[in-house]
């Protein structure tokens, strides 16, 4: 987190669009100045997901693997 406000990440399941995978994503507060990794889940690996975001109030999606 380069910024100088916490990022939430929500606790939420991913599935993929025919549900026929789905893995539990946790949630994580990342602190201004910190820096968090993640496993990628085993049944998410090599897939697309999203994550959703809590900054400032406002929710976004965060897209794995990211750019």
């Amino acid at each position: 987190n380069e910024g100088n406000v916490t990022a939430t990440l929500q606790r939420e399941e991913f599935c993929t669009e025919d549900k026929k995978i789905c893995a539990p994503l946790e949630g994580k507060r990342i602190y201004p100045g910190v820096k968090w990794e993640m496993e990628v889940p085993t049944a998410l690996k090599g897939r697309s997901f999203e994550q959703t975001l809590l900054l400032n109030g406002k929710y976004s999606k965060l897209s794995y693997p990211s750019n």
